[in-house]
């Protein structure tokens, strides 16, 4: 399993989806989302180089011998707090919604994670992954299906990953986030920019408008375009920065009746960047929900 795991994505494109699909469900694990190593692959790929006189910290798998070859559970210190991943040499997978099975506590959903904390190399060594045979049997069968495109039939939209930035590239609307048989309901899944509009905190017009922009490409991939009714629409309703950034993404039109691409447009992903850091106090307020909704649907199950 840990060489499939590893096998290049750029030849073997339904291996980002498999990556997914294996560790969800895991034993605490509820919902992880899966990047690529390289900008060519994943336009949102881990950083990595140089860190003035040292280099950045990655989650690529030590030069030693382990217990799943290439497969390297781990944590790393990033601005916005500790990310539990797990790393490969093609991949690194996000773990954005877990909780303990030794203690009563809220689980944790989101980018980060501090109630697992692997700060070390014998942390690392010492973790075993124990997969979810439905989640296994699941990504095999993805296995033969190179043209892949999706993870799930329902709720295609709670497959975007969580970001906030790249919005011009294609790889930004990749349906790479997958959740265990406990946790695929909507309510159970960690909110993202995609999916606000849908939450009761989500009455924002710029919420609305990364919704609109994810149907948008998902529906019609590269060739995607935006109106500017919509926009202009979307910006008499709202107030504050946001009415301000959906002024600004107005004046990108060429002219009133020409439609906008969305991908590879820069300035408009450089205005959705910013309109995403606006709307992250309201995602975490949401995520709140999602932990108390994911601990009922486990009191339920187990």
């Amino acid at each position: 399993m840990c060489k499939l795991l590893n096998q290049d994505w750029e030849f073997h494109p339904q291996m980002r989806y498999f990556t997914a699909k294996i560790f969800s469900g895991a034993i605490m694990v509820n919902t992880v989302e899966s990047y690529g190593r390289t900008k060519h692959v994943d336009g949102h790929r881990e950083a990595f180089g140089r860190l003035k006189d040292t280099v950045v910290d990655t989650s690529l798998p030590p030069p030693i011998d382990t217990k799943y070859p290439d497969v390297w559970p781990n944590s790393l210190q990033h601005a916005d707090g500790t990310k539990l991943l797990i790393g490969t040499q093609v991949s690194n997978v996000l773990i954005t919604s877990s909780m303990r099975l030794d203690a009563r506590v809220k689980p944790y959903v989101g980018s980060t994670n501090a109630s697992f904390r692997l700060s070390s190399t014998v942390d690392s060594l010492c973790t075993r992954i124990y997969l979810d045979s439905v989640c296994l049997e699941e990504a095999l069968a993805i296995l033969e299906s190179p043209n892949t495109s999706c993870l799930s039939s329902f709720n295609m939209m709670y497959q975007l990953q969580q970001i906030r930035s790249k919005f011009a590239t294609p790889s930004a609307y990749a349906l790479c986030r997958s959740s265990g048989p406990i946790t695929r309901a909507h309510v159970c899944q960690p909110c993202t920019v995609f999916t606000l509009a849908d939450n009761n905190r989500g009455n924002n017009p710029g919420a609305t408008l990364f919704r609109t922009i994810g149907v948008l490409v998902l529906k019609h991939g590269n060739a995607a375009r935006l109106q500017k009714r919509t926009v202009e629409e979307l910006a008499s309703l709202a107030t504050g920065k946001i009415k301000e950034l959906l002024f600004a993404i107005c004046r990108l039109f060429p002219s009133a009746d020409e439609d906008m691409v969305i991908i590879n447009n820069e300035q408009l992903g450089k205005h959705l960047s910013t309109m995403a850091d606006l709307l992250m106090p309201s995602i975490a307020i949401a995520n709140d929900t999602v932990a108390l909704q994911v601990s009922r649907t486990f009191d339920f199950a187990v």
